[in-house]
Formats: structure tokens, C-alpha cells, sequence
């Protein structure tokens, strides 16, 4: 996935220090700096990405995405052990689960299992923003939206769905398949064909199936 890179680096007191080193992959590079403690395996490295590719690098997760991403991270370690990452990341273009976002920023810090996430996002003329937790590999993330075009999410409900929405949600459980429960209000809305006026519902999806409830139309 990296096409090339280059470092330039130094050795004293059993600690290699990085003054730079450069990924370069696609049009896009990674620039850090770091330490490497010889003998306490402890290591740290900051850095900043510019314009970079995310696909090659989740083709093969459970939930791969698309689009490119700019930013600036920090990671602590030691020996083959992460304990602690943070960072601040800008994506555009990107494209996962078949959902098309315009542009999103993530902050993110991780210690232990635990990473604690904030989220605001674009799609379209519409605003989104969350926050939440991943925890091993279980969700638990809150969101809430402004004027999205529910188009968008016509792979994730199983159905074509158009129109505006706006509402909240609670995104739970396995991120291969996690679990969504939420409410949303919308002048209109058409879903499966159907076409609905001034609806407001809660509704559920699971495994892919959208469940309305508490309807009013």
C-alpha cells in the first residue's frame, strides 16, 4: 500500500530518535517524527497526514471505506503494544457502507481498549454530529442529524428511501453489524415506493431490516 518512504534517523543512549520520515502513498504522504527506547521497548510518534487514500488500507476490514483523508495523529507504545492514540482527522469524498459523506472531521483518543470518538460531518445540504465509544470491537455512538438526503441511506435499510430527514440515533453493537435505534421527523418521504407526508417515527434497523414505530403520518 505504501509506494515509497525515506527517513532520516540517529542513535545515542540506547534511544533512536526519528527526526523525519515520509510514506508516500498515491498522491498522498504521511510525514512523522518519533523515539524508540532500546532497552524499555517504549516508543512514541507524532505526525500529520496530507491527501491520502484510505481504501488499500480497508479493503480487507469487516467495514472497508473509501476517500481521502487529512489530519494530524499521535501514538504511544511499548514493545508491540499500543496504550494510548489520539489524533484529529478530516475526510472528504468518503464513502462507507454504500453511504456517500461529503466531508467529515473525527477526533478520536485511545488508551487501552477503550477509544472515545467525536463526529461531525456533511452530506449534502445536511449536517450530522456524534460521539460515542468503541470499545474492543463493540459500538456505541450517538448521532444526530440535520437535513440529511435519506438517499443515502438506501444500502443500509435495504430499500430505496428518498427525501430530507432530521432526528437522532443510537448506533450500538458488533461493528460488522451493529444495531440502530433512533427517531426522525421529515416532510416527506418516499420508501419502497410508498410515499409519506409529515411522518414522524422511531424506528429500528437490524441486520439490514428497517422497523418503523410510533408512526404518525
Amino acid at each position: 500500500y505504501i509506494d515509497s518512504g525515506a527517513a532520516n534517523f540517529s542513535y545515542s543512549d540506547c534511544t533512536v530518535d526519528i527526526q523525519d520520515a515520509s510514506l508516500y502513498i498515491g498522491n498522498g504522504s504521511v510525514k512523522a517524527k518519533g523515539q524508540y527506547g532500546i532497552d524499555s521497548g517504549e516508543f512514541s510518534i507524532g505526525g500529520t497526514i496530507h491527501n491520502a487514500e484510505i481504501a488499500p488500507f480497508t479493503q480487507n476490514l469487516s467495514t472497508p471505506a473509501s476517500g481521502i483523508v487529512n489530519g494530524e495523529f499521535s501514538v504511544k507504545g511499548k514493545n508491540s503494544d499500543i496504550t494510548s492514540i489520539e489524533g484529529n482527522i478530516v475526510g472528504t469524498s468518503l464513502s462507507v457502507r454504500g453511504i456517500s459523506i461529503d466531508s467529515a472531521r473525527v477526533s478520536f483518543n485511545n488508551v487501552g481498549a477503550l477509544t472515545n470518538i467525536a463526529v461531525t460531518g456533511a452530506i449534502g445540504d445536511g449536517q450530522l454530529s456524534g460521539y460515542g465509544t468503541i470499545d474492543n470491537n463493540l459500538l456505541n455512538l450517538s448521532l444526530s442529524a440535520d437535513s440529511l438526503d435519506a438517499s443515502n441511506f438506501s444500502s443500509l435499510v435495504g430499500n430505496s428511501i428518498s427525501g430530507n430527514i432530521t432526528g437522532h440515533a443510537s448506533i450500538t453493537g458488533n461493528l460488522d453489524n451493529p444495531s440502530v435505534t433512533g427517531s426522525v421527523t421529515s416532510p416527506e418521504i418516499v420508501y419502497s415506493g410508498a410515499h409519506f407526508n409529515s411522518i414522524n417515527a422511531g424506528f429500528t434497523i437490524k441486520n439490514h431490516i428497517l422497523e418503523l414505530t410510533n408512526t404518525s403520518i
